[in-house]
């Protein structure tokens, strides 16, 4: 295993601690993954959009609307991957990110060791790419996109009909930004609260590549700006391709490459 790639130690808390500390806890951490472990074994972890759904910390004061009451009520069981000196390899845990927010890394004992996230995941990708290995064929297209004025619930069932978890935000046919799911959620609209996507997205500066950019310089960006995907635009600035961390970490696995589809 590639320690450089994981976060060793990371801020955990035990099961029974109140969600108000949990949102602490993860808050202090930087991250959006919290382990929760229990009498020396590691559980599962609380993620930062499970906190969301209960509260916020408001200039240091939990205000909370949710109905959870201690870490163990937001549990998600997440694969976990044992170490054991240096026989494993990244690709195990590479693996299980394909279809979960992270792994944990635990000794022979389920004590935890680390996390390994998406963002990990990409910069061991970074280590497998070849420089010249060009972008766009490896992208999903078409690139879903939507109205910056239209129905934060249009973005939410979108989503979920084309099986994504970031559309592209456009004023016109002007691409200005990204949302995800998780910005959806954080802000409640899947509980029923009514926003426009543009008010979700809070003009957050869109992160892009050109067209001919390679995958390297893909993930590169993607490292440095901490986001989750990156939208790829042709010379007229129209959105062409997108490229998802899980989209690279597949590549990593020596998944297929051409991912682009033509389905409307």
């Amino acid at each position: 295993m590639h320690l450089r790639h994981i976060t060793l130690k990371p801020v955990a808390v035990d099961a029974d601690v109140s969600v108000e500390d949990a949102a602490r806890a993860i808050e202090a951490s930087g991250g959006r993954h919290l382990p929760v472990v229990q009498a020396g074994r590691v559980l599962g972890v609380v993620l930062g959009a499970s906190i969301d759904d209960q509260g916020l910390l408001r200039q240091g004061t939990w205000v909370g609307w949710g109905r959870a009451t201690t870490a163990r009520d937001l549990l998600t069981v997440v694969p976990q991957v044992t170490l054991v000196g240096e026989s494993r390899t990244p690709d195990e845990a590479l693996d299980a990110l394909l279809d979960h927010p992270c792994v944990l890394l635990v000794d022979d004992e389920g004590a935890l060791l680390g996390l390994m996230t998406e963002h990990d995941g990409v910069r061991v990708a970074l280590e497998r790419l070849g420089p010249d290995d060009p972008a766009l064929p490896a992208a999903s297209a078409p690139v879903r996109t939507i109205g910056v004025d239209d129905p934060g619930g249009d973005g939410l069932q979108r989503m979920g009909w084309h099986h994504t978890r970031h559309l592209v935000l456009v004023d016109g046919d002007r691409p200005i930004g990204v949302v995800s799911e998780r910005d959806l959620k954080a802000e409640g609209v899947h509980e029923g609260r009514s926003l426009s996507m543009g008010e979700v997205w809070r003009e957050r500066p869109l992160v892009s590549a050109p067209a001919t950019a390679t995958l390297m310089e893909v993930a590169t960006r993607i490292v440095d700006e901490r986001v989750g995907c990156l939208p790829l635009l042709d010379e007229g600035g129209a959105p062409v391709g997108i490229l998802t961390r899980r989209d690279l970490i597949r590549i990593a696995l020596g998944g297929r490459r051409d991912r682009r589809v033509s389905a409307p």
